[in-house]
């Protein structure tokens, strides 16, 4: 009797955890990135091992448009009220998210300890008026990238990349050439994104930093990038295309195709380039000009508003993709840089950079990373540089200082506008 009362209990027991896991649907979440192909799989790849390993939490991935669209459309998806529980994050799109009062803010979800493992510029990307809104899955920075044969072809050491803006002009010179001798220059030196449409704000703000000049004034309140210091690193880009050492198109793969010598180039794209080259890959620092320094990319995880029991849910998931186990896995993948300390300084990915002078190459230049402004106005200023940054390489023989002068003008008018004043 005692052993038939014993099973009949263990029966309930099993027969009431198994009515409240059917009483309790799975809760699906939908997640937006704007990751290219290349290393949208291997996104996809871990939120399945999410997916297969949560029973009570599903996550729907959904392309959301590349990372110059998907703001755009995120925006307008939060008016609509139709926003995803989760969106990949560009780093200049959280001070506009969090000042809409659509991103859920951070403040306390994670120790003190758990926000100071992410690196500096990550961290600073991160936040916006003192809090933290979103959390820094992967980091980039920009690198030279450059094919040492044709460096060995055109008599240059393939170890020795150019360091500073003069080494870069000079090898530039030799590296570009008229092959087919029709009278035109056919290879490269350099290529780089020079249109507002493939995002060339990200490197023209990089050569204005690295010219000395500023974007703001130092309390944000005007912009500041006609100085001497900004004119004199537009004209230096100026002279590139004057030169023949940067073309003004931006020709599909001209690196991979041995149209181009060198490539200023996200180091998130060391893993495509590496499997895609046909020659000997070379990686190094950003030639420095007066300052050495190299633009911070990369993406943050963002949660929007909605019901508590969703956000937690959401945080869940975005503490288990932004950990140290997982983006040193990312990393490793595709070249993007670990945002936490403690997956730098992983078993695993030290393994990595004792390995890979690649990969130890684009770590060093973590000492240089600079991350965009994280005020409220840069988003719109930004699609201003964007355009005169264009605008001064197209216009290569017309000195820049009136359009940056007009361009500076237009800055103010949204700083103010902004600023309610």
């Amino acid at each position: 009797m005692r052993k038939t009362s014993t099973l009949m209990a263990t029966i309930v027991i099993v027969l009431v955890f198994a009515m409240a896991s059917a009483a309790a649907p799975r809760t699906t979440l939908t997640l937006w990135h704007y990751l290219g192909s290349d290393t949208s799989s291997i996104f996809k790849s871990l939120v399945d091992e999410w997916n297969a390993g949560n029973p009570s939490v599903y996550v729907e991935l959904s392309y959301g448009g590349n990372n110059r669209t998907m703001q755009d459309k995120l925006l307008a998806a939060i008016v609509a009220k139709a926003a995803p529980d989760m969106a990949l994050m560009d780093q200049f799109w959280v001070p506009e998210l969090a000042n809409s009062g659509a991103l859920l803010n951070l403040d306390g979800r994670l120790t003190e300890a758990e926000e100071q493992d992410f690196l500096a510029p990550a961290r600073q990307a991160a936040s916006f008026a003192g809090s933290m809104w979103t959390m820094p899955f992967g980091m980039s920075n920009q690198a030279l990238y450059y094919n040492k044969d044709m460096f060995k072809a055109a008599g240059l050491d393939p170890e020795k990349p150019p360091r500073t803006w003069d080494e870069l002009f000079q090898m530039g010179i030799k590296l570009s050439k008229d092959t087919n001798k029709d009278g035109k220059v056919d290879q490269f030196g350099l290529t780089m994104p020079v249109t507002a449409n493939t995002g060339m704000v990200y490197y023209f703000v990089t050569f204005l930093w690295q010219g000395g000049a500023e974007l703001y004034n130092k309390d944000f309140s005007s912009a500041a990038f006609d100085s001497t210091a900004a004119v004199k690193a537009a004209q230096y880009l100026q002279k590139l295309v004057a030169y023949q050492v940067l073309p003004l198109a931006n020709i599909a793969d001209a690196f991979l195709n041995g149209r181009a010598a060198m490539a200023m180039a996200s180091t998130s794209s060391l893993g495509y380039y590496r499997s895609a080259a046909k020659f000997d890959l070379g990686i190094a620092h950003m030639p420095a000009g007066v300052k050495k320094v190299t633009g911070v990319g990369g993406s943050s995880i963002g949660i929007l508003k909605s019901e508590k029991a969703r956000e937690d849910a959401a945080f869940s998931f975005v503490k288990w993709l932004t950990s140290d186990a997982i983006s040193t896995r990312w990393a490793i993948a595709t070249g993007y840089t670990p945002a936490r300390k403690s997956a730098i300084n992983s078993k695993e990915y030290k393994a990595v950079m004792a390995s890979d002078p690649l990969v130890a190459t684009v770590v060093s230049q973590l000492d240089y990373a600079r991350p965009r402004p994280n005020v409220l106005s840069y988003s719109r200023v930004s699609n201003i540089i964007n355009a005169v940054g264009e605008k001064v390489l197209f216009e290569y023989t017309k000195d820049p200082t009136q359009s940056l002068r007009s361009a500076v003008a237009d800055s103010n008018d949204v700083i103010k506008e902004l600023s309610g004043k």
